[in-house]
């Protein structure tokens, strides 16, 4: 009996056996590619080792671990590292003994690349090797342990709090830092103890955490803090004040608009933007006015974040204002206002020399012809 083929479907099998035939063998290949790695990485020729090192970081690396683990050994520093970096991808608590020896490397570079692979792999065991290594002279060392403690997370958390405690600044700082990104409740307290460290590098991570927990027990403790004689410090409080998101917070906050150094300012105008109270709109007009176009691109910013009325003529004003940044977001804030008003200076922005401005402008007027 003969079966009639449609012809389309019979085109297509023939393509399908085709694309089989294509790409079949590259898969094939593909592993046997990874034999050939592997080899590589003992040859006697360093240009080979290191060649092989770099192609197993985009190739799959499965079925490698042994021998990366043993590569941890090699004479070239280049080689170790990058075993190191490859076996904290690959995540797997074989490598963490062999990475926590790694620590001591001679190389910074190959101690280093240890301690991000034991923050990826995220093992306890490695905590306390981590926790040394912050009080390393050489700063890459420091930021790799601090960074994979941070990645470690919870389970870090007791002894970085017993770290922020230490004699050495250097690991108070550290300390600091790894419990900012962590966010854990347990750091509260000692976050806020941390304020009063004679280290600005320690108070300003310690403001930085207290933002990240937004919890409102760190707003009285905070307050003063915008007085601080570091500008880097006064700036995260600035943050984290912002984060919290207290009302009470405004008054100082609006102070702080005068502060100054321009980061300070630029974080206070959008913590009063988050907190979004009647109050502050007057001042921040006044900010509009400031010579840093990044403060007042945050300042029409904030604005917009305000349920006021007052808020639409200073938005319409900033269309004109010198600085592209500006004048592309008060286009998409007088959009997301629905603000009619606006809708004739709007069509004069249609011609702004920046496409970017003019692309907001029409965006604008849609959402608000439509409205």
């Amino acid at each position: 009996m003969r079966v009639n083929i449609n012809p389309r479907i019979l085109f297509i099998i023939m393509v399908l056996f085709a694309l089989q035939s294509i790409y079949a063998p590259v898969c094939f290949s593909k592993e046997r590619r990874l034999d050939v790695l592997i080899k590589e990485l003992k040859s006697e020729s360093l240009p080979v080792r290191r060649s092989a090192i770099n192609e197993l970081k985009t190739t799959n690396k499965l079925g490698a671990l042994g021998t990366l683990i043993s590569v941890l050994n090699d004479i070239d520093p280049e080689v170790r590292a990058g075993a190191a970096e490859i076996l904290g991808h690959l995540k797997d608590k074989v490598a963490v003994i062999p990475l926590i020896e790694c620590l001591n490397d001679k190389e910074y570079s190959v101690a280093t690349a240890a301690a991000m692979a034991l923050g990826e792999i995220g093992d306890e065991r490695s905590i306390k090797p981590l926790i040394k290594r912050l009080t390393f002279i050489e700063r890459d060392i420091q930021a790799g342990a601090s960074t994979a403690l941070a990645h470690i997370g919870e389970p870090a958390v007791n002894q970085l709090i017993t770290a922020l405690r230490n004699k050495n600044y250097i690991v108070r700082q550290n300390a600091a830092f790894a419990l900012a990104k962590i966010k854990s409740r347990r750091s509260l307290i000692s976050l806020i103890s941390a304020l009063r460290d004679k280290s600005h590098k320690v108070r300003q991570y310690a403001a930085q955490g207290l933002g990240n927990l937004a919890d409102d027990k760190a707003l009285k403790p905070l307050l003063p803090m915008l007085q601080d004689k570091k500008a880097n410090v006064r700036e995260m409080v600035a943050y984290a004040l912002g984060e919290i998101n207290n009302k009470d917070a405004a008054e100082p906050l609006i102070t702080a608009l005068d502060d100054k150094r321009a980061i300070v300012r630029k974080q206070a105008v959008i913590a009063l933007g988050k907190i979004g109270d009647p109050k502050a709109v007057e001042p921040l007009i006044s900010a509009y006015n400031d010579y840093d176009e990044w403060v007042r691109r945050d300042v029409v910013i904030a604005l917009g974040k305000i349920n006021d009325p007052q808020v639409i003529q200073p938005l319409i004003k900033a269309l004109e204002d010198k600085s592209k940044f500006v004048r592309q977001s008060a286009a998409n804030i007088l959009g997301e206002l629905r603000a009619y008003d606006a809708i004739e200076a709007l069509r004069l922005a249609l011609d702004d020399d920046e496409v970017p401005v003019s692309k907001a402008a029409k965006k604008a007027l849609i959402k608000i012809q439509s409205y």
